[in-house]
């Protein structure tokens, strides 16, 4: 008990499957069409997640798409919270006038924890800290890849003109949402400075952008996942990686 075989080898697999095609016809039998049209609508890859014992924690794996992942908690609703604070303290430190600075959350996690370093800011320097709200959809230059998405309303009800402006967002990855908000920001004004504040910096770039402020540099793999979840959008706070 408790060993682990890694990746099951096509013999076991086939054994398992000659196995299960053979149960599931006896209980087909015995529930006679109710049953055979569940057995018929369910993949083998349902099926063989109700079998873990027989193959053990590794072997749950058919072809390029895995069945096991393991998700690791990276910050809690309170680390998030210090990092936050953290982040607009830094914030505070790298600009010259604060009457000048305004923040921009890039949608969707982006807007709240935008909104959320304005009242860090306003805490520790009694200065109220206009914030917007930036879409890019229309923007971006991957949408053939990322599929449809239904646009939000970007809100900037202030000039940018000789601003000071930092941009938020939850994860950078690529670069390219950053890129395409760059773009975004310009067409609603000319800001004296940009800038770019982000939670995670996970890595990967394939753009030349680098956050000014960063919360965690979180090293990944490419076929790894980062889930931020933000209250406001989510039910909690939290940052999670998914490893397969």
């Amino acid at each position: 008990m408790g060993r682990s075989f890694g990746r099951c080898s096509p013999a076991i697999e086939q054994s398992v499957k000659f196995a299960l095609a053979n149960l599931f016809k006896t209980l087909a039998n015995a529930f006679k069409e109710r049953f055979f049209r569940f057995a018929q609508a369910t993949n083998f890859e349902a099926i063989i997640a109700v079998f873990p014992l027989f193959l053990g924690p590794n072997c749950l794996q058919l072809g390029s798409n895995p069945m096991v992942q393991k998700i690791v908690s990276i910050l809690s609703a309170d680390e998030i919270r210090r990092t936050l604070n953290r982040l607009a303290s830094e914030i505070i430190e790298r600009t010259d006038r604060l009457d000048k600075l305004v923040l921009l959350g890039i949608y969707t996690r982006g807007v709240p924890l935008a909104h959320t370093l304005a009242g860090h800011i306003q805490r520790l320097e009694n200065i109220a800290i206009p914030t917007g709200a930036l879409d890019i959809t229309f923007y971006r230059d991957d949408l053939d890849k990322i599929g449809v998405r239904t646009p939000a309303k970007t809100e900037i009800p202030f000039d940018l003109a000789g601003k000071t402006v930092v941009l938020v967002d939850d994860v950078i990855y690529s670069g390219r949402t950053v890129r395409a908000a760059l773009n975004a920001v310009h067409d609603y004004g000319r800001p004296d400075t940009i800038r770019l504040a982000v939670l995670i910096d996970r890595g990967h770039r394939q753009v030349p952008v680098h956050p000014d402020f960063v919360g965690k540099v979180l090293p990944t793999a490419s076929d790894e996942t980062v889930r931020v979840f933000v209250s406001g959008v989510d039910e909690r706070d939290g940052v999670e990686l998914t490893q397969t």
